[in-house]
């Protein structure tokens, strides 16, 4: 197990987000190496691109802000895909809400990808994921997707 199920991440830390799950013509998903730095979530693991909602912003917002931000594209055209919620009232803290989207990536946003955050992105076949360490949220989601895509 990593270190990070024994670290005390303050519940605060916890927002609203949209994730990306983004896939080339060749159904590969493109994943994120998260910052080894132990003040955020899943250091060091592979994750979906994406981040934290902010006030009086939508969760499409989100995402194509987070986009940007994160890899420096501009998206337009997404498909919501499904929306996970946490019920934190155990700790006094409101429903988290976590909206995944589908992103379908050409060839030409594919170069010009240009990392801002984390260590290093890579697009991956489905059948290579079971060899990462997958966020366990973006993990479900990524098999929820190609689990029950209606294509």
């Amino acid at each position: 197990m990593n270190s990070f199920f024994f670290e005390k991440i303050p519940i605060n830390k916890f927002h609203n987000a949209s994730a990306a799950i983004i896939i080339d013509s060749k159904k590969n998903y493109l994943l994120q190496h998260r910052d080894n730095n132990h003040k955020i979530f899943f250091p060091n693991y592979w994750g979906l691109f994406g981040g934290a909602k902010e006030k009086n912003e939508s969760y499409a917002k989100c995402l194509i802000r987070e986009i940007n931000e994160e890899i420096g594209i501009q998206i337009e055209i997404f498909k919501f895909l499904f929306k996970f919620s946490y019920n934190l009232n155990f700790k006094d803290k409101m429903k988290i809400n976590r909206y995944f989207y589908e992103i379908n990536i050409n060839a030409n946003l594919k170069r010009n990808i240009k990392l801002k955050e984390g260590q290093s992105f890579k697009f991956f076949r489905y059948s290579d994921l079971i060899s990462l360490n997958l966020t366990p949220y973006d993990s479900y989601a990524i098999w929820l997707h190609k689990n029950f895509d209606s294509k």
